[in-house]
């Protein structure tokens, strides 16, 4: 299963996770983020048995 594990504030800060989850070796994929007020958010996804290495990867 999917889960979430960024919310990105635009396409230019998630294609910098999404960068580093690659060179990580962690697949992962985006959908767009359900709050509609603060504009446009995109959700950084992870298969669930890959989040804390995702984790790991993103916040050392």
């Amino acid at each position: 299963m999917w889960v979430s594990i960024f919310i990105a504030r635009d396409e230019a800060q998630c294609d910098e996770i999404m960068n580093k989850l690659d060179s990580a070796g962690i697949m992962n994929r985006v959908r767009p983020g359900a709050d509609k007020k603060k504009g446009r958010q995109i959700e950084v996804q992870v298969m669930e048995q890959d989040a804390a290495d995702a984790q790991d990867a993103l916040f050392i």
